[in-house]
């Protein structure tokens, strides 16, 4: 059997950054062509599936920005397809409109159901079909936008204080199953407000953007790096088989800051501070974590800085 129909070459799609991705599912190919040739000029890509299945699928590989979905379809119809799309990553954040004949009290109270957005009848109106694609994609990227801003920090795009709770809320919870450690680091720049003060505001801004980037790559996939104010960093390590393991990521971020040389002409090596707290050795929730974190911070600075130390349940380093 055919696989999954894309109306662009795969590389054209996974690059494609100008406008939305549209996943138009019908069994009609006819149809397909028919919405395609409707709202191409609008600049759109398309992925293309015949039944619920190929549209699990493209979705798992591309997480399109909209769904027009035919709700009567081969395999899995329409409805169950848009309830399992809303399941999965990225699911809840992406539209879906069902595209069918059916146009009965019930079929349009099962497709709100499953978790459309909106219903639109065969034979479509092709101009209303048009402004109601545009409507729900900007309605869409508004959401996006606005829920982006509220979880990251506008300066580096880090996640902020308000999502690094809630990831480690459900960190510790799975922590708490698995027996595995957490660690949370407490990373301070070394000198910050001397380096504001003789270089202005805009280098300090550059500065931290580069040591986001440094700090974003000397941890795993599976971790999380936030800034929570000003020069301040948090780091959430997940899934540690001991505080060695800990220890390693902390000489790894030192040994990597410590290349942010001559950042915007400041002819300056940069340092940070860093203190780390463990759970359950040191504390059962996030906010006495962080604050055993932050007071193990200041000893490694009042140490010289450049250093890490721990909060108490494991030996920091020496020097």
């Amino acid at each position: 059997m055919p696989g999954p129909e894309i109306s662009q070459p795969p590389s054209a799609v996974k690059g494609f950054k100008a406008n939305s991705i549209i996943l138009l599912v019908d069994d009609d190919e006819a149809m397909r062509l028919l919405v395609r040739t409707a709202l191409e000029s609008d600049g759109y890509a398309f992925l293309e599936a015949k039944n619920g299945r190929e549209a699990l699928q493209l979705f798992k590989r591309h997480t399109p920005d909209l769904v027009l979905m035919d709700a009567a379809l081969p395999m899995m119809d329409g409805f169950e397809a848009c309830a399992k799309i809303n399941q999965l990553p990225g699911g809840t954040d992406t539209p879906v409109i069902m595209v069918t004949s059916l146009n009965d009290d019930p079929s349009v109270e099962k497709a709100f159901a499953a978790g459309a957005v909106d219903f639109l009848t065969k034979p479509l109106h092709w101009a209303v079909t048009r402004h109601r694609v545009r409507r729900i994609l900007a309605a869409a990227h508004t959401e996006k936008e606005l829920r982006r801003l509220a979880y990251h920090d506008a300066l580096t795009g880090l996640p902020n204080r308000l999502l690094l709770l809630d990831r480690a809320g459900i960190a510790i919870s799975r922590s708490d199953r698995t027996g595995r450690l957490l660690a949370v680091m407490f990373v301070d720049v070394d000198g910050f407000k001397t380096i504001n003060d003789s270089f202005g505001h805009e280098v300090g801004d550059s500065l931290l953007c580069t040591l986001a980037d440094y700090l974003s790559g000397s941890i795993r996939k599976n971790d999380t790096v936030s800034r929570v104010g000003g020069d301040e960093f948090l780091v959430l390590l997940e899934d540690l088989g001991s505080p060695q393991d800990v220890r390693r990521i902390a000489e790894k971020i030192l040994a990597h800051i410590r290349r942010v040389s001559d950042v915007a002409f400041t002819k300056r090596t940069v340092t940070v501070s860093i203190g780390i707290a463990l759970f359950p050795h040191d504390a059962n929730d996030i906010g006495s974590l962080i604050k055993l974190a932050d007071a193990a911070m200041y000893r490694a600075k009042q140490a010289g800085g450049d250093a890490y130390r721990f909060c108490g349940s494991a030996k920091s380093p020496a020097s």
